[in-house]
């Protein structure tokens, strides 16, 4: 009766509308919305099996452009409340329908689909062939190493009229990783375009080289443009890690200063781009910019006294000496943050002396330190600076002579990792939730675990159930599944398994021993 009401009021005189089909509920709707792909939808909230705030979000997920317009009655205006937060366009009372209304309200939602539709042809040209414009230019610029000014600056005045198309900043986007996929390389594509440009006209994005990514920052006829820059890192950082959230991983931004001439373009983009690299110092996603004061130079590193003193004391079989001189070494580099190739040779020089120390005393080093050849640079192994720490010093553990120790002679951090394990065996213990209270990396602590014990944290972790396990098997009468579920193992299976690998035959056999 409703539908045909509304049908009956709506003006078709100016032929302004075509009817497509009625639904009789939300399911039956999604169907119809489908095949016709229709502009606008008047919607009931009460329908059986899919009712109108259902119908809306899912609308709103595939095809948000369409516009739907709610029927409510007045007990059930609390969905009207969720339809609109939801997307709807505006609502009509069924029990006050009038042809009026019903026109006034069509006739608003059509000018608003016409505006948008003009809007969208329009920003799509502008973004279409701002973009080809970027891409084609700005990479020839700051890749291939244009240096006619004149060209660059027709370029800048295209983009950015006025001015000459200067001032602007530049802002390089890159992860920690450089050995990206293609799927992670879209990801970071489409976060940035998301993120940045969405409602900010002074940002526009290309990616200069395979993988990096640039948003250049159009200053043009800004009385303070020096501060606009500075109040852009707000934005940057915000972007850096929301797409760090999206791809696993860090996210690094390096700022230019503004950039008043075609010449200093591609230089200044390099600079940005160096400085993306001091993210190996931090274990978040960050701004660098070129204004930031760093506390040394790297000129003033003397590393190589450091890795003198590293390979003597390990020389010596001193583990403790070299492990606390490459501690200071490290924490020198987290307080000056050099560029990479500083780091990258203090890293080739450590590793080449440990690997002739390690010939000298008859040690295999590949077997002591997983590195089937010496480290070129230092994101070989690792992505950040603190796991490269600690690789350091893994390997430094591990190409030691020493012993096998008791329990209590072990590091602090392992005895707490074992307590942790006997305290937690019942519940799912977890690698990474481990780690974080240690202060650790997940690849670290595992690494350290295995040297200090002697097996893996997994193993230790079987360990610990499975003695608790016999324990149950002596003094109750529980089924095996009972056993399983109280020692933390996901399944009687999954516990039956470990629990011949860790003693050497089956449950059964080991309760004839007890009988």
């Amino acid at each position: 009766m409703y539908r045909y009401a509304v049908k009956t009021l709506i003006d078709q005189s100016e032929g302004r509308y075509r009817f497509l089909e009625e639904a009789i509920n939300g399911r039956h709707a999604l169907e119809i919305i489908a095949r016709e792909s229709p502009d606008i939808i008047i919607t009931d909230m009460s329908m059986p099996e899919m009712d109108g705030v259902e119908l809306i979000r899912r609308v709103k997920a595939s095809a948000p452009e369409i516009k739907i317009l709610v029927l409510s009655a007045y007990d059930d205006f609390h969905f009207v409340k969720e339809a609109l937060k939801l997307g709807a366009e505006d609502y009509l009372l069924k029990y006050e329908l009038e042809e009026r209304g019903v026109n006034d309200l069509l006739r608003k939602t059509c000018d608003k689909i016409k505006r948008e539709r003009e809007f969208g042809r329009r920003d799509s040209f502008i973004r279409e062939n701002t973009a080809n414009l970027i891409d084609g230019v700005f990479r020839k610029i700051v890749a291939q190493g244009e240096t006619n000014s004149e060209k660059i600056d027709k370029f800048m005045d295209q983009l950015f009229p006025g001015k000459g198309g200067f001032p602007v900043g530049l802002a390089v986007f890159r992860t920690t990783i450089d050995e990206r996929s293609k799927k992670t390389n879209r990801e970071i594509h489409h976060g940035v375009l998301h993120e940045l440009l969405q409602g900010n006209s002074r940002l526009y994005l290309t990616e200069a080289e395979d993988g990096v990514f640039v948003a250049i920052i159009n200053l043009t006829s800004i009385p303070n443009p020096e501060e606009i820059l500075n109040g852009f890192r707000l934005t940057l950082r915000r972007a850096a890690e929301a797409l760090s959230s999206d791809i696993g991983t860090e996210v690094h931004v390096g700022l230019s200063r503004i950039i008043t001439d075609g010449v200093s373009l591609a230089d200044r983009y390099l600079r940005a781009y160096r400085l993306t690299e001091k993210g190996f110092y931090l274990s978040k996603s960050a701004v660098f910019s070129e204004a930031d004061v760093y506390e040394r130079v790297a000129d003033e590193i003397d590393w190589t006294a450091f890795v003198k003193e590293i390979v003597a004391a390990s020389d010596a079989d001193d583990t403790r000496v070299a492990v606390e001189k490459a501690i200071e070494l490290f924490a020198l580099f987290r307080s000056v943050r050099p560029d990479l190739d500083v780091l990258d040779a203090a890293v080739r020089d450590l590793f080449s002396e440990l690997f002739v120390s390690a010939k000298r005393r008859k040690i295999d080093f590949a077997e002591a330190t997983g590195c089937v050849k010496i480290p070129s640079r230092s994101r070989d192994a690792a992505v950040r600076l603190d796991d490269l720490e600690h690789f350091v010093i893994t390997c430094l553990e591990n190409l030691s002579s020493g012993t096998a120790k008791t329990e209590l002679e072990y590091r602090r951090e392992i005895r707490l990792a074992i307590d942790y394990i006997k305290r937690n065996y019942r519940s799912e213990v977890q690698l990474p939730v481990l780690a974080a209270k240690l202060g650790l990396s997940p690849n670290y602590l595992c690494s350290l675990f295995r040297k200090e014990t002697g097996m893996r944290l997994v193993e230790y972790l079987h360990k610990v159930r499975i003695n608790e396990a016999i324990v149950l098997l002596k003094s109750t009468n529980l089924r095996v599944y009972e056993i399983a579920d109280r020692t933390g193992f996901r399944s009687a299976s999954n516990f039956c398994r470990i629990f011949k690998e860790v003693t050497g035959g089956p449950i059964s056999d080991f309760r004839k021993t007890i009988t």
